[in-house]
């Protein structure tokens, strides 16, 4: 009887930080690409 919620709040602790990584990565992406374009027009100007 233990077993089977242990699994499942097993999962949920495995599938839920999931979501907020990609969350937080796309932004940190996003930063990163928009830092090296600025850089670029800088360097070209």
């Amino acid at each position: 009887m233990s077993y089977i919620p242990y699994n499942s709040s097993r999962r949920s602790r495995t599938a839920n930080p999931v979501r907020p990584d990609l969350r937080k990565a796309l932004p940190a992406g996003a930063l990163i690409a928009s830092f090296f374009f600025i850089a670029g027009l800088l360097v070209f100007l």
